[in-house]
């Protein structure tokens, strides 16, 4: 059986889960992390992108990056090692190893930034934004986030979107199995 923290762990990942999925910027569909870059000869480049009401934005973020961050009992990680250790089915062990790949090529990012001859991971560019921009006005990392120049700006708020939507879709999916555990009894 699960020890009486995991499963306070566990219930306050479902609750957490729920209330980030009901957050306005999903439930009016405000999350729209798509874009283009297109070239014409006579014009040039032009990189276009939809972009979320920051409002909206910085408003989820409080209730999103405590799954990313690695001392909060929701942590993404903490929450699936605990389920790798107690799920007693094998098609839900399955699933969270399929969930476990997802959430590992959501933060290595869809993109392969590299600006100023540095690499840049989603989830490094997530921390930039969320300590250097939103949250904690780090300088060092404002700073390094201005130094990317426009068109990398605009890359690694791609990077940072982008992360956020798969990161959505690994936090619904994490929720989901423990209720599914919950509900056939398969958590030991």
């Amino acid at each position: 059986m699960p020890t009486d923290a995991e499963l306070d762990q566990l219930r306050a990942f479902v609750s957490r889960a729920t209330s980030l999925l009901e957050r306005r910027l999903l439930t009016s569909g405000g999350l729209d992390a798509s874009w283009s870059i297109n070239f014409n000869h006579a014009t040039g480049l032009r990189f276009t992108a939809a972009e979320p009401d920051e409002e909206d934005l910085r408003s989820f973020m409080l209730d999103f990056r405590q799954f990313t961050m690695t001392g909060e009992p929701v942590h993404l990680g903490r929450i699936m090692n605990v389920l790798e250790r107690r799920l007693t089915e094998v098609d839900l062990r399955d699933h969270l190893s399929e969930i476990r790949q997802q959430w590992q090529q959501a933060q290595r990012g869809v993109l392969g930034l590299n600006i100023n001859d540095q690499s840049y991971r989603a989830d490094r560019v997530l921390d930039l934004f969320v300590n250097g921009y939103y949250f904690h006005n780090d300088p060092a990392k404002r700073e390094l986030l201005q130094s990317f120049g426009q068109i990398g700006q605009f890359l690694a708020r791609r990077s940072f979107l982008d992360l956020i939507v798969d990161g959505v879709r690994v936090v619904a999916a994490v929720r989901g199995l423990i209720l599914l555990a919950d509900d056939r009894r398969a958590l030991r």
